[in-house]
């Protein structure tokens, strides 16, 4: 599921990597993503919905200098089935914040 990180400091803002973050229930996956479309690193976990090949994104976490926070897209994680979704966003919380909390004993 989850390979490792490996953190580095932007001002007061700790820029954490997240390497090969990977959670999945039937058509919901929470994956490691980049932040920004043109990083080759992972920073930051999204929750994707499959429909065949294609995915789009439900929600994603944004880092701040005291931790993570979910952030939806519109209306779409009350559109998929509540307990996976919940499932796999309580998980993922849970590996950002001990990996934020270990980010900041470095």
């Amino acid at each position: 599921m989850v390979l490792g990180y490996h953190s580095v400091w932007k001002g007061d803002v700790p820029q954490m990597s997240i390497s090969k973050y990977q959670y999945r229930i039937n058509d919901i996956e929470a994956r490691s993503c980049s932040k920004f479309l043109t990083s080759v690193e992972d920073t930051t976990i999204e929750i994707v919905k499959w429909q065949g090949d294609i995915c789009y994104t439900l929600a994603y976490w944004v880092m701040d200098s005291e931790g993570y926070d979910l952030k939806f897209v519109g209306d779409r994680p009350f559109a998929v089935d509540n307990e996976t979704f919940w499932t796999i966003a309580t998980t993922a919380q849970g590996f950002l914040d001990k990996e934020f909390c270990l980010s900041e004993e470095e």
